[in-house]
């Protein structure tokens, strides 16, 4: 028999003196030697080793407990978050990045999904001098960031935060996208261009619903579009389609283009429209993904570049780091440019088949 095998037996026997099953005294050679199917030299030098590590004396009963070695301390660890209601897709760039810098620095790595995560969770979780968090696309909230400080935990954030709240963060460049997209737009003859993301809980959480918001009506003055009425609602007083759709019945006309970055969302509102009697519904909301789908049929614009969301992690790690060696680093806000890879259907239009109508 290996040697590695014996030694995971007496890694067993030690497991299960820590638990609490093998507390008074081991059982027979004879009963080990049947339970894990080895013979009598293998045990021998299980023995041996349980010796070594002074967890066993003989004893006119038999071999008795004599002692159980501390838990070796576990290597540090970097818990990396994800949205609660979902799991890791395959082949994501910016999970995968994360997972090979976290692998080459030598830390372990544990995904966490945020559902049920409160600020009295990360108070109370098991983390060590070194460990750290990251939490990427829009995984935060501003109440994690107490907890996290009082136990020196260092940790980055995967989307814009307010300044005030002193947090370290890495973001698109949320100007420069919609600068990119509205262009498109109105290169294909729209003039009237909303946005709706509502329903992504953490971009309200972490304040950065409201700074996308101000990034696109400055793109679109960029294009000279004004649509100071199509604009007036803030983000944060719709929460849903209803009552998007609710603000949209007050506008002289529907808006030419509704941008969401929701596709259950979009499907929503564009039911909602076609039952308001909207006949171009399926073509006024279109979808900005986060990533290459083609199920999602001529709706989708287009989509981040798997390079940009490896660059997005290769920041949020570098930043991380830097959070990590330096406590008191002043917090730092990083932007990554993103380029938009355009779907195969949106390129292929030349103008948009949509015009403002009445609600």
């Amino acid at each position: 028999m290996s040697e590695a095998k014996y030694k995971q037996i007496a890694d067993e026997l030690v497991r299960r003196m820590r638990s609490g099953a093998m507390a008074d005294r081991l059982p027979s050679q004879r009963a080990l030697a049947a339970e894990f199917g080895v013979s009598s030299r293998t045990l021998h030098k299980v023995f041996l080793v349980l010796k070594r590590q002074n967890c066993i004396a003989p004893s006119p009963r038999g071999t008795t407990v004599a002692g159980v070695p501390p838990e070796p301390p576990r290597k540090n660890r970097i818990d990396v978050f994800i949205p609660r209601d979902e799991k890791v897709p395959p082949g994501d760039p910016l999970y995968l990045r994360l997972t090979e810098r976290i692998a080459a620095a030598g830390f372990d790595l544990r995904l966490r999904s945020t559902r049920n995560l409160t600020a009295e969770t990360l108070a109370a979780d098991d983390f060590l001098p070194g460990d750290g968090c990251i939490f990427p696309y829009s995984t935060f909230r501003l109440e994690y960031a107490a907890p996290l400080r009082r136990r020196d935990v260092p940790f980055v954030v995967g989307n814009r935060v307010a300044a005030e709240a002193g947090v370290h963060w890495v973001d698109w460049n949320h100007l420069d996208l919609f600068d990119n997209i509205v262009g498109e737009l109105v290169a294909r003859g729209a003039r009237e261009i909303g946005l709706f993301c509502p329903g992504l809980d953490a971009l309200r959480f972490s304040g950065n619903l409201q700074a996308i918001h101000q990034d696109f009506i400055a793109a679109k003055r960029g294009y000279f579009l004004f649509n100071r009425e199509l604009d007036a609602l803030p983000p944060e007083e719709y929460s849903d389609p209803q009552t998007y759709l609710a603000f949209l019945r007050t506008l002289p006309h529907r808006p030419d283009v509704i941008l969401c970055l929701n596709p259950l969302l979009r499907r929503q509102l564009v039911a909602g429209l076609a039952t308001s009697g909207d006949e171009e519904a399926e073509a006024r909301v279109l979808l900005l993904n986060s990533a290459s789908d083609e199920e999602q049929g001529n709706c989708v614009v287009g989509f981040y570049s798997d390079a940009g969301y490896r660059k997005i992690a290769d920041k949020l790690w570098t930043l991380f780091r830097q959070a990590a060696a330096d406590p008191g680093l002043k917090p730092c806000g990083l932007k990554q440019r993103c380029t938009i890879q355009y779907s195969k259907s949106f390129l292929k239009t030349k103008f948009l088949p949509t015009k403002g109508v009445r609600p």
